[in-house]
């Protein structure tokens, strides 16, 4: 259920918002179509990466290959079941979105319309960065200064936009679950502590279980 509104508040959200503006969607996890000549002409996917959809996607974009999100296709995947899977399959994530900026961040001004993926971390970022700060509000910990309120307010504002999202695509009662959605995306804490511990994508890759979500 959490992961299903992480999608609709987060991924879903930013790929629709690319796509109207005329830029690009990402290739990631399931429901990807690529033409083969596409694949043949960037050297197909890249073994030691990570994350090789995310690879893929920009050596598509290096290419100048258009890559679009549809977001009325409907297709079956299956989530973690356990803490432990969950938290591999996520350090692996984020441990190739270092591989990824560490490969590409020499050329990236190369690459056309960029720059809204970095907004897009950059804004999960500042989240956190809210979060923390009304945390150390709310214990007593203030400060009179322009910023530490500043911030507070922009986390609220972060959080009012994903429940109009919530709203809009899922429904009032969801937008009970609000809360629990906006603890659980804490979730990259814990996964940070995972990061050193993802040596290969052997080691890491999502288990399966039977259990599929739609």
């Amino acid at each position: 259920m959490l992961n299903d509104l992480e999608w609709v508040a987060f991924s879903d959200s930013v790929e629709r918002s690319a796509s109207g503006l005329g830029l690009f969607a990402l290739l990631g996890g399931t429901g990807q179509a690529v033409k083969y000549s596409a694949l043949k002409d960037v050297g197909f996917w890249d073994e030691k990466m990570l994350v090789e959809d995310y690879d893929l996607s920009l050596k598509l974009l290096e290419k100048r290959y258009k890559i679009g999100y549809a977001p009325d296709v409907k297709v079956y995947d299956e989530k973690p079941c356990k803490w432990s899977s969950f938290f591999k399959q996520r350090a692996r994530w984020l441990h190739g979105d270092l591989q990824i900026l560490k490969k590409y961040l020499p050329k990236l001004h190369k690459i056309p319309h960029v720059w809204h993926i970095l907004t897009s971390h950059l804004s999960v970022a500042l989240c956190y960065y809210g979060f923390g700060l009304t945390i150390l509000y709310m214990l007593g910990v203030t400060y009179y200064s322009f910023y530490f309120p500043f911030w507070i307010w922009l986390w609220l504002l972060n959080v009012f936009i994903i429940g109009l999202r919530i709203l809009k695509e899922k429904g009032l009662k969801w937008l009970l679950f609000l809360p629990l959605l906006i603890l659980f995306s804490y979730h990259w804490l814990v996964v940070c502590w995972y990061v050193p511990k993802v040596k290969s994508w052997k080691e890491s890759k999502t288990e399966h279980f039977g259990q599929i979500t739609f």
